[in-house]
């Protein structure tokens, strides 16, 4: 944002010194005529508006549980125990179990399906900036005095104010 505001103003004074020379004149002792330039506002925009929308994230995908019961003890109080598949039931995922201790798939499952998070994001508005330009005044030459050689060669211009110009003109 910084950048585009000092790109701005550097334009603006680059265009307000041109014309301030064009007024005065350049080196050349050239001036190019021009018409005012009222003052304006100029809107820059930074960022587009955003409109509102909805966002659906998975939180987590669908799968398939399995019912386990004790084999010895069918009271026991982790029974039954639904776990993913290939979960081990006999050790528990546990080399050093004891492995006298036994659990049997039932045959039942049971699916728990996808949690979905629904997002709600709000409108974004646009960001603008307004940048206020002074006017530039008008430029007008002054008329310049065109003098030719006897000969009817052109010889140069003579300034009517300072009255510098080439030799003989």
């Amino acid at each position: 944002m910084k950048n585009i505001v000092k790109a701005s103003i550097v334009a603006s004074l680059a265009i307000g010194l041109g014309f301030s020379q064009f007024a005065h004149g350049n080196a050349d002792g050239v001036c190019i005529p021009s018409e005012a330039v009222p003052a304006w506002v100029e809107t820059i925009t930074i960022s587009e508006a955003v409109e509102a929308w909805t966002e659906e994230v998975v939180v987590s995908e669908e799968y398939t549980l399995y019912e386990y019961k004790h084999a010895q003890n069918e009271d026991h109080p982790d029974s039954p125990r639904w776990e993913v598949e290939g979960w081990n039931g006999n050790s528990f995922n546990d080399p050093d179990a004891d492995k006298t201790v036994s659990w049997y798939y039932t045959g039942n499952t049971k699916i728990v399906p996808e949690v979905i998070e629904v997002i709600e994001h709000e409108a974004i508005p646009a960001v603008t900036e307004e940048i206020e330009h002074e006017a530039i005044p008008a430029v007008v030459c002054e008329e310049k005095k065109v003098i030719k050689e006897d000969d009817g060669g052109y010889k140069g211009i003579r300034s009517p104010l300072t009255g510098i110009g080439p030799k003989g003109a």
